[in-house]
């Protein structure tokens, strides 16, 4: 492992061409370099179905290929090969993290990672294979080995609501294992490609008043193509411009070619195979179609979406969750060509209609569905995992650095400012003859509690007995001096013992005091404990400085500034923290710790 970082191997089973292989190449690829080092494992594609093998290459991923894995449900002598073959490569690779993809990809890959002793496991759901795919005895036996193998994980993901659901209701594992992250991808291509309408038809042949209506993805069994064929008959039959685009490859192609011709459109339709030029596609499809028995998140759609296109969908797996029916698309029934072609007749009589609804699903997609957003989500979601466990988020390098340096200032400050000590104590002294320090006990990391001593900055006796409220502003206990203590954070001075003794850190989320209460929370005078975050912001080091410090306004509520405090924690480097420190040095020459408004 490169010193410093967090080692994830991320295994898939193939990289063909869909959805689940354009995701573990942008999380490859896209994962904070400074703290996550990823290795992707992959096996053999299947005959016919594609490969992105060269786009992961094209990104710089090198991937490690186990030729024994194959994506399918069954267990033969090559899966004894692959498992052995992976439990090596974790001995060898020694992650912290192993994140697994697809079904046999999760087999396989949580098994080997518990041999090797790997401290985190996580496995994502693009879909599910739990109905639709295998008749019902394999269904049942793939619902028990995936409730066996989600005992073997620490992190659960789904990329929608439903399928999440169809887990919880198969029995695999419970609502609060399962997180939700939705899918996310590098759409400008498809978001841009309006300047690319007329390319697809011009190829074609196609002339100005052709209506052309689509499905892009493997031809396979789960994506129904005969579906979509039996409902074009329909359509072409009542529009007689109507002409249809089939956009992929697989087993099933010679098939549903010759399923085309007994219906009579096979002149009408066209099998393009597979295309790397999709910007170029979806923006002359006035329809797309997907007609799938199961799916997760089906990428096809997210990106006509992009593109504008107005999406007629079977209401199945985690497509309610993404098409906002009648608004951003038309959803049917699984099943039902009629209903289908109507559908889609529907949307090709009104143009106008069709418009406003491609504008509408382009807007929902635009930022809900980045890939920006995907590798966001998923560092935080790391990080988190990463403290259940008690491991760092950040290497051991990097803690080691960020702990020299909290050192070495921590020790150059407290020889510079011990002039000012003695002058900040008399003034404190001489206000009102009360002590100079402030003694109190916060929360340090893991729940410890330690003691820490402020210049006073009230009056004595300025709180109850065991309970101190934050100071609001115009505050009557705070004395004269102390206004220039809070402004300049002079009070603050005496935490570099804590800041030299390791209970501190110059950066971090705030040392909250055990048993303050904020006095404004929205839903009542809440205690810290009960704030959401509460817990997950001790795994850290608690810090003088930090994010929620400089940016959140002072007066907001606890649970805001929580919100800081978890993106500081899953974003944090040395360099972050080089900055927040000049940033606190120029607010406290400005005097402007206080200000209820921005601090610049």
């Amino acid at each position: 492992m490169t010193a410093g970082k967090i080692k994830i191997v991320r295994v898939i089973a193939r990289l063909n061409i869909g959805g689940p292989a354009i995701h573990v190449t942008t999380l490859t690829a896209g994962l904070d370099p400074c703290r996550f080092e990823s290795l992707l494992v992959t096996g053999t594609e299947n005959p016919g179905e594609g490969s992105l093998l060269d786009a992961a290459l094209a990104r710089g991923i090198r991937p490690v290929v186990i030729p024994e894995i194959v994506g399918e449900f069954s267990l033969k002598p090559r899966d004894a090969k692959a498992l052995v073959a992976l439990y090596r490569l974790m001995r060898t690779e020694r992650p912290q993290i192993v994140h697994t993809h697809t079904a046999k990809a999760g087999f396989l890959g949580r098994l080997a990672a518990r041999l090797a002793g790997v401290p985190i496991v996580v496995h994502t759901y693009h879909g599910h294979v739990l109905h639709g795919y295998y008749g019902p005895l394999k269904a049942h036996l793939l619902r028990r080995m995936e409730w066996a193998l989600a005992r073997l994980t620490d992190g659960i993901i789904a990329v929608s609501e439903q399928v999440k659901a169809d887990l919880v209701a198969y029995g695999v594992a419970g609502p609060d294992k399962i997180r939700v992250i939705p899918l996310g991808f590098d759409l400008e291509p498809f978001l841009s490609s309006a300047s690319h309408r007329g390319a697809l038809q011009r190829e074609m042949g196609l002339g100005n008043g052709t209506r052309l209506v689509g499905i892009v993805g493997r031809v396979f069994p789960i994506k129904n193509h005969r579906l979509f064929l039996d409902a074009a008959a329909q359509v072409a039959a009542a529009d007689r411009h109507a002409r249809f685009v089939v956009v992929g490859d697989g087993t099933l192609r010679p098939e549903m070619e010759a399923h085309a011709r007994q219906l009579g459109i096979a002149e009408k339709v066209v099998f393009t195979g597979w295309r790397r030029d999709l910007p170029l596609i979806y923006p002359d499809l006035d329809v797309l179609v997907v007609s799938s028995k199961n799916e997760g998140t089906p990428v096809s759609a997210i990106e006509a979406m992009a593109s504008g296109r107005p999406v007629v969908a079977t209401r199945v797996g985690g497509l309610p969750d993404l098409i906002d029916d009648g608004r951003t698309g038309c959803l049917v029934p699984s099943e039902d060509a009629p209903a289908l072609a109507a559908a889609i007749l529907r949307v090709l009589g009104d143009p106008d209609g069709a418009r406003r609804m491609g504008e509408a699903a382009q807007e929902l997609v635009r930022e809900r569905y980045r890939a920006e957003r995907l590798v966001r989500d998923l560092e935080g979601f790391y990080v988190e995992l990463l403290a259940e466990k008690g491991i760092p988020a950040v290497g051991p390098r990097s803690q080691s650095l960020k702990r020299g340096f909290d050192l070495l200032l921590s020790s150059i400050g407290l020889l510079l400012s011990a002039p000012l000590w003695a002058i900040i104590a008399a003034a404190v002294k001489l206000q009102d003859g009360g002590p100079v320090f402030f003694p109190q006990e916060r929360w340090g990391q893991h729940q410890r509690r330690f003691l820490v001593h402020k210049f006073r900055t009230m009056i004595p006796d300025a709180g109850a007995a065991g309970i101190s409220v934050q100071a609001t502003e115009d505050d009557p206990r705070i004395t004269r001096v102390g206004r220039l203590l809070r402004a300049t954070a002079l009070d603050e001075l005496p935490q570099l013992l804590n800041i030299w003794k390791g209970d501190m850190s110059f950066v971090g989320p705030r040392a909250l005091p055990i048993n303050e209460r904020q006095g404004r929370e929205e839903s009542g005078d809440l205690a810290d404990d009960k704030i959401p975050g509460f817990r997950e912001r001790l795994r850290v080091r608690p810090g003088l400085t930090g994010i929620a410090q400089i940016y959140a306004p002072r007066d907001v509520s606890r649970r805001h500034k929580f919100r800081y405090d978890r993106f500081y924690i899953s974003r944090q480097t040395f360099w972050l923290d080089l900055r927040l420190i000049f940033l606190s040095f120029w607010i406290t020459f400005r005097g402007a710790w206080e200000r209820r408004g921005g601090k610049f």
